[in-house]
Formats: C-alpha cells, sequence, structure tokens
C-alpha cells in the first residue's frame, strides 16, 4: 500500500524553508478552538480561544500523514476540553519574509505518557494514520515482525520501491502490512518529540501549571528552574508534556505577492470514497477468498500437469495481485481537490 502526501505539504514545506532563519529559527501559528460552556443561569455559551504555538514537525517525522504537530503543557487551559465531543481547530500561518498565508483547519487530538491515547480508530482510518510493519522473508515461518514508523522506510531511497516488497538493508525481500498505531506507537511518539527539545524548553514543562496565581513560592520556583538551579533532573515535567496533532481538511492558501494582485488555492480532503475499518477488512477478506478459490479451481482443470509446487507458486502470485488492489482503495482514503480562487 502507498499513500500520498497532500498537495498542499511540498508547498507549506517550501514556505517554511524559505522563511526560517538565524533570526527566526521556529514557526509559530496562531491556534484557535471553540469552548461550550455554560453559564450561572445555566445558558450554553459558545466563546472562541485562540493562542500561538509553534510547529514542531508532522507526526511520527513522516511527511505522508499530512498530520501537523505542535507541544503544549497537559495542564494549559488548552487542555480543558469535553472529550464526548469532537475537537475541531483553524490554524492561520503567516510568512512575512513571503508574503504567504496558510490557513488550515481540521480535527485535532492529543497524546502523551500520562494519558490512555486510545484515539478512535474511525478518525485514523479517516486520516490514513497507520504505522508500518516489516515481515522479513526469513522469518515467516517463525511469526516474527520488525516494526517501524512509516517515516523510517519512507525516506529517499525506498519511495521508489514497491512497499509491498521491499528490499531491507540485507537484500532480503520483505512484505509490508499497516495496522493502526497503539500505546506505544504514541508513547514512542511522544519521547521522540521530547527528545527535540532544548534543556531550557523541556524546563519549561515542571514549572508550576500555567495561570497559576503567582505567590512568593512561585516566584522563587520559578526564578530558580530559570537560573537552573532547582535541582531537577532534565526530564522532570516529563508528564506534564503533550504531542497536539493536528489533521488537515481544508487548507487555503494566499500568496500576495503574486503578480496580479495575488494567488489563492483552496485544497479539500473528500471523504466520499472513505470505507470504515470493518469494511476494509471485509472487502479484504471477500475478494481474497474469492479470487484464490477460482484462481485455484482454473489452475487444476487445465494445468493437472503442474507439479504442487508451481500450483503453489501461482496462487501465491494472485494473493499479491488481490492484495495491491485492495491497497489501492485504502490510499484513496486521501483524496484532494485543489481549485484557484479569487484572493
Amino acid at each position: 500500500m502507498s499513500r500520498q502526501m497532500a498537495p498542499w505539504v511540498p508547498l507549506f514545506q517550501q514556505s517554511c524553508k524559505n522563511n526560517l532563519n538565524e533570526k527566526h529559527p521556529f514557526t509559530p501559528f496562531q491556534f484557535s478552538t471553540v469552548e461550550i460552556s455554560t453559564d450561572d443561569d445555566g445558558n450554553e455559551e459558545v466563546r472562541p480561544r485562540v493562542r500561538t504555538v509553534v510547529l514542531r514537525d508532522f507526526l511520527f517525522n513522516d511527511k505522508k500523514t499530512n498530520v501537523l504537530t505542535f507541544n503544549t503543557d497537559l495542564r494549559s487551559d488548552k487542555m480543558k476540553v469535553n472529550s464526548n465531543q469532537k475537537q475541531y481547530f483553524e490554524s492561520c500561518f503567516y510568512f512575512p519574509g513571503t508574503w504567504e498565508q496558510y490557513r488550515l483547519s481540521g480535527e485535532w487530538f492529543s497524546v502523551s505518557l500520562n494519558g490512555e491515547n486510545e484515539i478512535d480508530d474511525k478518525m485514523l482510518a479517516k486520516y490514513g494514520i497507520l504505522i508500518k510493519e516489516i515481515i522479513r522473508s526469513n522469518d515467516k515461518n517463525d511469526d516474527t515482525t520488525s516494526t517501524t514508523t512509516i517515516n523510517e522506510k519512507n525516506n529517499d531511497k525506498t519511495n521508489d520501491v514497491d512497499e509491498n516488497n521491499e528490499m531491507d538493508e540485507q537484500g532480503e525481500i520483505t512484505d509490508i502490512i499497516y495496522r493502526f498505531p497503539e500505546c506505544k506507537d504514541w508513547n514512542d511518539e511522544v519521547m521522540r518529540e521530547w527528545c527535540t527539545l532544548s534543556r531550557s524548553a523541556k524546563s519549561l514543562y515542571r514549572k508550576p501549571p500555567p495561570g497559576e496565581i503567582l505567590t512568593n513560592e512561585t516566584s522563587k520556583i520559578l526564578d530558580k528552574i530559570q537560573r537552573g538551579v532547582d535541582g531537577a533532573k532534565e526530564d522532570a515535567g516529563l508528564e506534564n508534556f503533550c504531542v497536539v496533532c493536528l489533521c488537515i481538511d481544508q487548507v487555503d492558501y494566499l500568496n500576495l505577492k503574486d503578480g496580479r494582485g495575488g494567488e489563492r488555492r483552496v485544497f479539500r480532503r473528500c471523504f466520499d470514497a472513505v470505507l470504515s475499518e470493518s469494511d476494509l477488512e471485509d472487502e479484504l477478506h471477500d475478494e481474497h477468498d474469492d479470487t484464490i478459490t477460482t484462481t485455484t479451481t482454473n489452475h487444476d482443470n487445465e494445468n493437472d500437469e503442474k507439479t504442487q509446487e508451481e500450483r503453489a507458486t501461482a496462487q501465491d502470485d494472485e494473493e499479491e495481485e488481490v492484495e495491491e488492489e485492495v491497497c489501492g482503495i485504502i490510499s484513496g482514503h486521501e483524496i484532494w481537490t485543489e481549485e484557484e480562487v479569487c484572493p
């Protein structure tokens, strides 16, 4: 199965690259959400919330996920949300060096070491968030697999190779399967992003809770942390660290430097062809069984002179063909449209 990078990703990556320098080593952006609360009279209130955060990476360090991440403190107000409601967001990036703006909208979720990290499979299927497992040819009989996140194999050396039949570093043929991330995968991603932070950035997560009333005691704690004499280990505060994942539904791109007075393009994700996890499993099972049964019968009737080994080889080939066809259905989850609109 191969997944496609969204058409806005290379454009966005280039904009980030063009605007990073020694004076501006990070990419800040605005992250806005809607907070639903109840006032003193029992009336429902809907209020917008916006804050500035820093772009960290693509989820699993893989651009093909099309999922952006930033880090925050679990104790902050932005994380005090109703878990029973879908979490929608809109973010705005502005790049002053190139006069470009990106408005991104979609759904978000968070993962941390201090949580269960049970992300809804429907959401993972909707956005194609998968983990790749590599099964080496010499390990098939032992029922052992080697697991890796997608980014570790989707580099320049392997992008031109069929992902369903790759060669590892020893030149052995491997099979590739995909599954939804599990708790260990999320924990590994949290630790990966944590390890990219500087020591001073990590110290922010062992400060008193954001928004807490400042007292003489908390002032002393903040002073010691700032001077690096609080005596805490570098990983202190990891329990407060959180990775926020932005799953993109729409990107509104505006380039104000265009000679025509502005260029604006809108990228939209379409879901008409999306199948649920159970639908995918049923289709894979049904097509696989039907095709293999029909193929085996035809081969037995028309090629009785073939040896059992030859028939087994032919059946394996048919299995691979069916698997490739079903993988095409999975890669159809992410369908993007692009249209130019008036700026």
